[in-house]
């Protein structure tokens, strides 16, 4: 496995990646006449992501501000994760992102993409452009939709990355790098790990909404 900090930068760049061209425009255009409406401006949901039937409404500002607070320590506990510190930071598009370090080596992200205003739509885009190198649906997490996405597929070196959305125009993404300890857990399912996460985060804003 890579030393914690090659793959906390590796982490970062997927993560990143994930929601690159997926706001504003994904992947539609415009003649000169505006005869072509952008696929930016349909109505959400589109690209064949699923519509969220039950959105969670809470304040996401709060988050914005401080992303930690997508996880609450409690409910994090309860689902087996440990941790030794955590770091608020940004990500390349302004997303805020707080990532958690435990002592086996494993880490978790949470990233709020408020810079994707066509949630899960935007990302199901990208993957219809060519745009990802994973892309998987997987089971709802609580009850929302959730894809296994990324620019490329790091499954292979423990990591992964499973976004969610909570909204028709807003997703969250839960990044799980499994440790470099013997007992590491999800050694070979890292998108587990992240969806158990994600989770966790979802139980989070609902407790808040």
């Amino acid at each position: 496995m890579m030393p914690r900090a090659a793959r906390t930068l590796t982490l970062a760049a997927v993560a990143a990646l994930l929601v690159a061209g997926c706001s504003g425009d994904p992947g539609g255009s415009a003649d000169a006449d505006g005869d072509n409406e952008q696929q930016g401006s349909a109505e959400l949901p589109h690209s064949g992501a699923p519509a969220v039937e039950d959105p969670i409404v809470a304040d996401i500002a709060p988050y914005e501000d401080d992303p930690c607070r997508t996880i609450d320590d409690a409910l994090l506990a309860e689902a087996g994760f440990t941790y030794e510190d955590t770091a608020a930071d940004t990500d390349v598009q302004g997303d805020p992102i707080c990532h958690w370090h435990a002592s086996d080596g494993s880490s978790y992200g949470v990233t709020v993409m408020v810079s994707n205003t066509e949630g899960l739509s935007g990302i199901y885009a990208n993957h219809a452009g060519g745009g990802l190198g994973l892309f998987e649906e997987l089971d709802p997490v609580s009850g929302y939709p959730a894809v296994a996405a990324s620019q490329s597929d790091a499954r292979d070196i423990g990591i992964c990355t499973v976004a969610v959305g909570i909204r028709d125009d807003l997703a969250v993404s839960a990044n799980f790098t499994v440790g470099t300890g013997e007992d590491a857990r999800y050694e070979d399912t890292p998108c587990q790990g992240a969806h158990e996460l994600a989770e966790v985060v979802v139980a989070t804003l609902q407790g808040e909404s």
